[in-house]
């Protein structure tokens, strides 16, 4: 008999080491984006060129999400089969997020709104970062292994817009260092519809 005690404990451990390694792999996403985006501008690329359009974008998207998933992929191979392909479900949904965002989104246009749009553009431009990656897991990896994976997406949708929210409403309040608490608390909210997932998984 496996005591509840013990479960508790153990998602605990799960929720802390995902949150670890989601905050380790963004932070090394971050330094691989600006890599490629170095090298990229000192090659000469530049936004004017369908590169810098469209592939620029999608493969700094890609060297975000690469190590991003592979993060979170330590974890999450204990708990999943066939869980590498987590990798390339977060690699193909961070490219697909940047060359959406490269291709329609200017950073500038919020600068002139009135603070709770552009809080609520927070939410928006969350709810929309966790769309493609979302989906991507869930069809590589989740919908096969777990009951009720499709509620992946929406725990994404939610928790990212949530994020993105609590980031635009800081960064008004106390400047842009404060960004990275939105991501924290998205990365938390989902490390804990993960654990549900998993336990109906396992029973």
């Amino acid at each position: 008999m496996i005591r509840s005690g013990s479960i508790d404990t153990d998602n605990q451990r799960l929720w802390f080491l995902w949150l670890v390694a989601s905050g380790v792999g963004s932070g090394l996403g971050v330094v691989a984006w600006v890599s490629v985006g170095t090298v990229a501008e000192a090659l000469g690329f530049t936004e004017q060129s369908v590169f810098g359009k469209a592939l620029l974008p999608a493969l700094v998207g890609a060297a975000f999400g690469a190590p991003f998933g592979t993060a979170q992929w330590i974890v999450l191979r204990r708990h999943l089969q066939r869980a590498g392909r987590w990798v390339t479900a977060s690699t193909l949904g961070y490219a697909v997020v940047f060359l959406v965002g490269g291709l329609i989104f200017s950073g500038e246009a919020a600068a002139d709104l009135p603070a709770g749009r552009e809080v609520l553009l927070g939410g928006l431009l969350g709810a929309a970062v966790g769309i493609p990656p979302s989906v991507f897991q869930w069809f590589l990896v989740l919908r096969t292994q777990v009951p009720r994976a499709a509620a992946w997406i929406a725990a994404s949708v939610l928790s990212w817009a949530l994020g993105f929210a609590v980031s635009f409403l800081l960064r008004l309040a106390v400047g842009d260092p404060s960004f990275v608490l939105g991501p924290i608390v998205a990365v938390a909210l989902l490390g804990i519809v993960l654990i549900w997932l998993l336990r109906g998984e396992r029973g």
